[in-house]
């Protein structure tokens, strides 16, 4: 794989990503993804620390292009080539801050403010130079623009109304996804595909649904869905309106119901039944 062979100097949490992508390509073997989603907050969260933000822009901008690159190189040599389906690229950058403000974590991870500003720069150069492929459409979206917005459904939305050659995309939800984000928001996606898998920077770690429980709330006895998320919330943006003894009266529950083998309409019943006062609260907002 050429393309592959000459890296740019990329940042360590992508780095290890394209290694682990490169490995598999090299594989008899190898997982089908015909949709890659990138958070460009990601890639900005992954920089070394500077003082120089156009220098941060910069390198963020190659790690995008390296991606793509990669993506593209991944695709024409696997078996992807074998379906019928035109592989697609996404990075997006949401204003997560722009959630329901019931929802959202009252103080946010320290460096929030300078991701965001960075993540709005590398979109703007992206309008002006935008990102090249060979033979993948790329797309690129920012959302959650509005207050009261959940911009990982803001961008199924866009991306259901995405046209190639004037055509739209009627086969998204058969898509097989590799997402590129650590904002467990965009976890919450997983529903509206055929597969879904995480590919984690620094460790380079591909991660399946069923590991998002132990990855998102460090613990495997909870199943991670939109009900556990919008309880138990992540420490991103997502709050939890549990009190400790209430999120200890559900472990107990999860541990001895065993909650990773039932499905989410179970789960949502047993929920309600401990939580009534809370059902509201994490059945109304459809994320």
């Amino acid at each position: 794989m050429d393309t592959m062979t000459t890296q740019y100097q990329n940042g360590i949490g992508v780095s290890s990503m394209l290694n682990k992508i490169q490995y598999l390509a090299m594989q008899r073997i190898r997982p089908v993804w015909d949709l890659f989603l990138v958070n460009i907050e990601t890639i900005v969260r992954d920089q070394a620390k500077s003082d120089n933000v156009e220098d941060i822009v910069n390198k963020v901008i190659v790690d995008c292009q390296t991606l793509v690159q990669y993506f593209e190189a991944y695709c024409t040599n696997s078996a992807v080539t074998c379906y019928k389906v035109t592989p697609l690229i996404c990075f997006y950058f949401g204003h997560y801050k722009n959630i329901p403000q019931a929802y959202l974590r009252e103080k946010l991870p320290k460096g929030t403010e300078e991701r965001i500003m960075i993540s709005k720069q590398v979109m703007e150069r992206l309008k002006v130079n935008p990102l090249q492929s060979n033979s993948i459409p790329i797309f690129v979206y920012e959302e959650g623009l509005e207050k009261g917005v959940w911009p990982h459904i803001e961008l199924l939305k866009d991306l259901n109304e995405t046209k190639i050659n004037n055509q739209p995309i009627t086969d998204l939800k058969y898509r097989k996804v590799l997402l590129i984000s650590h904002i467990p928001l965009d976890f919450d996606l997983y529903t509206r595909f055929a597969e879904f898998t995480l590919l984690e920077s620094y460790t380079g770690s591909l991660k399946s649904v069923k590991q998002f429980g132990k990855k998102v709330f460090n613990n495997e006895n909870i199943p991670f869905n939109k009900y556990t998320h919008l309880l138990f919330g992540d420490k991103w943006y997502l709050k939890s309106p549990l009190s400790r003894k209430e999120k200890q009266i559900i472990l107990a529950h999860a541990e001895k119901e065993h909650w990773f083998i039932i499905s989410n309409k179970e789960m949502k019943a047993k929920l309600i039944n401990i939580l009534p006062n809370l059902t509201t609260w994490f059945t109304s907002p459809d994320i």
